[in-house]
């Protein structure tokens, strides 16, 4: 009879010590404040906005989980702390650009549950990306010689026509999540995507007085903005330019083999560390602007923010070809 009593004592204080373990353990994942609560993540800063929109009005807290404007790096490099992770962890959907066209690579490394990861490039027909060819390393494997393979761009949101589309597939996934926000959900993507459609509208009248014009990207982002206006661009990849050296020497590389002249514009998305290099380039076309890649922002912001910095690429773009013809000025755009 003791020996029993004793086998059952010993016996609840191991599933004891066994709970007190797994509790300990959950604790690294999902926070007491957490738990239980409507929760979900946006891991580039225009996707967050849009989930944020549509959460207006809802008890459904949205996080944002990616580079701020105090980030000095290219945003690509950036990765998420342990708090941000477990803001991931414990959220009920995290939203991601997609596969192929992946802001966000270092959702890679963390685990998460696969069904929580909603990829809003799911929403995009095959026309929609910018792909890009023979950028890239040049690099050697199996019987093709050197050659570097096409890729796919990330930063679609600087279209308003691809956001229109996330926008209505992001209202999906929070109708399935949470259902008894079907009102709120419905009216905020309404009034958002009217928006939307207004930007893509104007932008699709402002593209004519492109027509006819020289227009040279630095980089191949820009013409997810330019696609969308129906505007075929020159486009360079100013990270991938294989002479790093003197300013002279990349000009006469990169920019003296592209079409220049007075009636040229040159848009850049990412400033050459060298300012010689900007000028030198500047001075070959009529005019130039610098577009908001909208790859950083504050979880204070929202929908609204994203919107500004979509007009701020347009009004940046219309007094570049007003100022046409002005060459050896800067034309820069800022």
């Amino acid at each position: 009879m003791h020996q029993r009593c004793f086998l059952i004592f010993a016996l609840a204080g191991l599933l004891f010590v066994l709970h007190g373990g797994c509790s300990d353990s959950s604790t690294t994942t999902t926070t007491s404040s957490d738990s239980g609560s409507k929760q979900v993540v946006g891991t580039n800063f225009p996707l967050y906005c849009l989930v944020k929109g549509l959460c207006e009005s809802t008890d459904v807290k949205v996080h944002y989980v990616g580079p701020t404007p105090g980030f000095s790096g290219e945003t690509g490099h950036w990765s998420p702390d342990e708090k941000q992770i477990r803001k991931l962890q414990s959220a009920s959907l995290v939203f991601r650009n997609g596969r192929g066209a992946e802001f966000a690579e270092w959702i890679k490394r963390v685990t998460l549950d696969e069904s929580k990861l909603k990829s809003a490039t799911d929403s995009m027909d095959l026309t929609d990306f910018v792909i890009v060819k023979g950028y890239g390393t040049v690099h050697r494997h199996g019987p093709e010689g050197e050659h570097a393979h096409a890729s796919i761009v990330s930063r679609c949101w600087l279209s308003p026509k691809i956001a229109s589309k996330q926008i209505a597939w992001c209202r999906d996934q929070m109708l399935a999540c949470y259902p008894e926000h079907k009102a709120a959900f419905e009216s905020n993507f309404l009034a958002m995507d009217k928006e939307l459609k207004t930007i893509q509208g104007q932008w699709e009248s402002a593209s004519a007085k492109l027509q006819g014009r020289s227009l040279v990207t630095s980089n191949p982002e820009a013409n997810y903005m330019f696609q969308s206006m129906g505007i075929t661009t020159v486009t360079m990849n100013w990270r991938e330019l294989p002479d790093r050296g003197p300013a002279n020497e990349q000009i006469d590389k990169a920019i003296n083999e592209q079409e220049s002249g007075a009636d040229a514009i040159f848009v850049w998305t990412l400033d050459p560390e060298d300012d010689a290099v900007k000028q030198a380039v500047d001075s070959k076309f009529g005019s130039s602007c610098t577009l908001d890649l909208i790859d950083r922002g504050n979880e204070t912001d929202g929908f609204g923010e994203y919107i500004k910095r979509l007009r701020h690429n347009s009004a940046a773009v219309m007094k570049a070809i007003s100022t046409t013809g002005a060459m050896g000025e800067s034309g820069d755009q800022r």
